[in-house]
């Protein structure tokens, strides 16, 4: 009976998610939701009281789906030692151009004017924002901020700009932009690890000391 239940509240939150994909926030009600599983309006409620409770929980949702999509993502360049541009292209097809990605901006600017969405989305960022930095450093050994953390505000400018652009434009900046990536990867980021091991200090060889030897 607890594994049903479960299974049912998990359902009601994917058809929440994908109705804010598909309907926007203000078409996200507790009637399309229901609809969308052919369930009851009581079964909804018996799982979540109130449309806001529901699309609070689905705002937790969309990060656990987010989360799991970026650390699938990383951990397929865990061994390859990645440029951070193929880094970026991975990333955007599997999240900046991804339903959940829209679930959650939908949730985002509905959160503007609504404080208790709003304090939820806020949290939601920063735990989402601290799994990202974990993931970057793990990868690609450096703090994701400074120009990094500019560039992932530009595939989130451009995520935006897919809604209302032409999507040649969008294909162009995306170019230009992963071009400015490749410039900063191999002249910055390679560059200073390769200066960081030729400044390392040379371990002794084994066996050896740093003094004279004593005498007898």
């Amino acid at each position: 009976m607890q594994d049903r239940a479960i299974a049912t509240r998990k359902r009601l939150l994917d058809a929440t998610v994908q109705s804010l994909v598909e309907k926007g926030y203000a078409g996200t009600t507790t009637q399309e939701v229901c609809r969308r599983i052919n369930v009851s309006r009581g079964t909804l409620l018996h799982h979540f009281s109130t449309r806001e409770e529901l699309v609070i929980q689905a705002v937790e949702h969309v990060l656990e789906t987010n989360t799991r999509h970026f650390q699938e993502t990383m951990a397929r360049f865990s061994q390859d030692n990645p440029s951070l541009a193929d880094l970026a292209r991975a990333l955007w097809e599997q999240h900046w151009t991804s339903g959940t990605f829209y679930a959650w901006l939908e949730l985002v600017v509905a959160s503007r004017t609504d404080p208790l969405l709003n304090d939820q989305v806020r949290s939601m960022g920063a735990r989402w924002a601290e799994k990202f930095a974990s993931a970057f450093r793990s990868i690609l050994g450096v703090e994701p901020d400074g120009p990094y953390w500019m560039f992932f505000l530009a595939l989130n400018a451009l995520s935006i700009e897919r809604l209302h652009s032409e999507p040649a434009r969008v294909e162009q900046a995306l170019a230009d932009l992963m071009a400015g990536v490749e410039f900063l990867d191999r002249f910055f980021i390679r560059f200073q690890d390769r200066q960081t091991r030729l400044e390392a200090p040379a371990s002794a060889p084994e066996g050896t000391g740093s003094g004279k030897e004593e005498k007898e």
